[in-house]
């Protein structure tokens, strides 16, 4: 089948500590993304959910590395709960922008301490 090897790799275990670290983050976005290409969304959510729940925590709730809420947002239009699908597609696009913002924020910071003068 076409997600098989997809399957074994995900099926493999893996140490407790991995998700005490940001490749465990990788590990639940890939599960939950299988689970959603097999269709099975309700396989998906927690693996969605928990993802989230350890970037928040751990202060590390950048879309731009794991884009949980846009993931929440595919299993929930899966499982046919469109208006919740919304809910976490604007929040994400609202925290993506308040993350740009502080970006520009560092980048303008940055360069005025650079000498433009050659």
């Amino acid at each position: 089948m076409q997600y098989d090897e997809a399957r074994r790799q995900l099926d493999r275990p893996v140490p407790d500590a991995l998700f005490r670290s940001r490749y465990g983050l990788l590990n639940l976005h890939a599960r939950g993304h299988y689970h959603l290409a097999i269709g099975d969304p309700d396989r998906a959510l927690p693996d969605c959910e928990r993802c989230g729940a350890l970037m928040r925590d751990w202060g590390l709730d950048l879309p731009q590395l794991v884009p949980w809420r846009n993931d929440l947002a595919e299993t929930y239009l899966a499982m046919g709960r469109p208006e919740t699908a919304g809910d976490y597609t604007n929040e994400h696009l609202r925290h993506l922008e308040r993350t740009a913002k502080l970006h520009r924020r560092r980048g303008f910071a940055a360069s005025a301490g650079t000498d433009h003068h050659g």
